[in-house]
């Protein structure tokens, strides 16, 4: 079975943030607060989303043929994704 990273805490649902980092070579750790990967940021959902809008090279219809969803449905997740990646400002502020 394949394991991934916790991205919240299970407990409260804050962003976790990562402390520890082991070399699976020399077994060398390194301790401190380190800054996730922007994309860690993402749900599995929206990390699926992502990975299938790069495999479509951004065509928009043939994502919309391979999910199922609107343009409208497409164009909001993007959106989304956007803001919580901090790429863009929410248009509502």
């Amino acid at each position: 079975m394949k394991k991934t990273v916790l991205k919240n805490c299970p407990v409260c649902g804050e962003e976790l943030i990562l402390s520890k980092l082991k070399c699976a070579n020399c077994d060398m750790e390194y301790s401190g607060n380190f800054q996730s990967p922007l994309l860690a940021r993402l749900s599995d959902e929206e990390t699926e989303f992502v990975l299938n809008f790069l495999k479509y090279e951004g065509n928009i219809s043939k994502l919309q043929k391979e999910t199922g969803k609107t343009y409208a449905t497409v164009k909001n997740t993007l959106n989304d994704i956007n803001i919580k990646l901090g790429l863009v400002r929410d248009r509502k502020d």
